[in-house]
């Protein structure tokens, strides 16, 4: 590939390196150090949501299954996946086997030394109000909160309401915001930052 002055390809290509995740749906991508952690969604293979955990090595483009760990999250499905600034990935809501809509928090510790070490923390103890269950939702993290918006609700109904997730001691809270909010969303992204 030709390189622009600022050292951005100038003609970008795609080159497939797998075919393992292809009919997957509904997963979370989560970077962290040189791995990308693949959590949970759905195959054409499997009879509905899987709890599976993968890592995918960036620099040896190779796919790594991590068995199950102790204290393994439920299977799900349209959930969220965020990365803390202390390295943990924090997932939550989406939709388990019998349809279930998922309100559970699962928080995967990686260790940078050894990113293959992983650890589960599943439900932390909230320390406030019991929040609903989201699937189609979007998560993302801003310093030590993680917002949740939108999404569909335990009767399957798009909502615009938004959350936010202390995730140094795991408390809920419903912020006061001003203005006109957008219309009800599922099925968005976001980015903070």
């Amino acid at each position: 590939m030709e390189k622009t002055q600022k050292g951005a390809s100038k003609n970008p290509s795609w080159k497939r390196i797998s075919e393992s995740f292809i009919n997957y749906e509904g997963a979370t991508w989560t970077t962290i150090y040189n791995y990308l952690v693949f959590f949970g969604g759905s195959s054409k293979t499997e009879d509905g949501p899987t709890n599976s955990l993968f890592v995918f090595d960036l620099t040896s483009y190779q796919w790594i299954n991590i068995e199950s760990l102790e204290q393994q999250p439920s299977e799900r499905i349209w959930h969220t996946a965020c990365l803390t600034d202390d390295n943990r990935i924090v997932f939550y809501g989406g939709v388990q086997k019998n349809m279930e809509n998922c309100k559970d928090l699962a928080v995967l510790e990686v260790i940078k030394t050894n990113p293959l070490c992983l650890g589960w923390e599943h439900n932390p103890k909230f320390k406030s109000q019991d929040i609903p269950k989201r699937f189609f939702h979007t998560s993302d993290i801003l310093e030590n909160k993680m917002y949740v918006f939108g999404g569909r609700d335990a009767d399957y109904n798009a909502t615009n309401t938004l959350f936010v997730l202390n995730t140094n001691d795991f408390s809920w809270e419903i912020p006061n915001t001003t203005g006109n909010p957008p219309g009800k969303l599922n099925s968005n992204k976001s980015k903070i930052g």
